[in-house]
């Protein structure tokens, strides 16, 4: 653990928690949102390179190293179980570079009051942009923000097709009651 210890369970949290998944990709758009009233953020390292000191010892950021499972998801679920009494009222799960899934993302975070129980940020791959089938893809807007939702056909694959088929995806969820 790099910074501040995680705080101690009581109970959950009115605010937002930004839970950030990173393998040793740079964090300097998280400062973005360090010092926001509401927000705690969390990071977790899947690599030996931990994120920068001044950034774990910010407040309210809790900064650890969590095994390399492979995708950022083992972040996500690492932070459900740890965390699963005391989630905020919303949860944001990125991966460290959200641009390339969510090229709206410093809008859409600007945007937390008006996201729905469970609000996709993106869903679309940078490359595939160009590709035909993006074209079909349904663009909405958020407070004037775009979020981008790939067709499902979009991401059917073999099972023994390439990772570089398989989709990131940015989901915020306010925690039910």
């Amino acid at each position: 653990r790099v910074g501040a210890a995680f705080p101690a369970s009581s109970g959950r949290s009115m605010g937002v928690d930004l839970v950030v998944t990173r393998f040793r990709e740079p964090l300097a758009w998280v400062e973005t949102y360090v010092g926001r009233l509401e927000w705690s953020i969390f990071i977790y390292t899947t690599g030996s390179e931990p994120p920068s000191q001044r950034l774990c010892t910010a407040r309210k950021v809790y900064c650890d190293s969590i095994q390399n499972k492979g995708f950022e998801w083992h972040g996500y679920l690492q932070h459900i179980l740890r965390r699963y009494s005391q989630l905020a009222e919303t949860t944001i799960f990125l991966q460290a570079n959200p641009f390339t899934v969510s090229p709206d993302i410093h809008c859409l975070l600007n945007q937390t009051e008006a996201f729905l129980p469970v609000q996709p940020l993106s869903w679309v791959q940078q490359s595939k942009r160009k590709m035909e089938l993006f074209s079909r893809c349904d663009a909405s807007n958020l407070g004037g923000c775009r979020v981008w939702v790939e067709p499902v056909t979009a991401g059917a694959h073999d099972a023994d097709a390439s990772t570089e088929h398989q989709h990131g995806a940015v989901l915020a969820a306010p925690r039910q009651a």
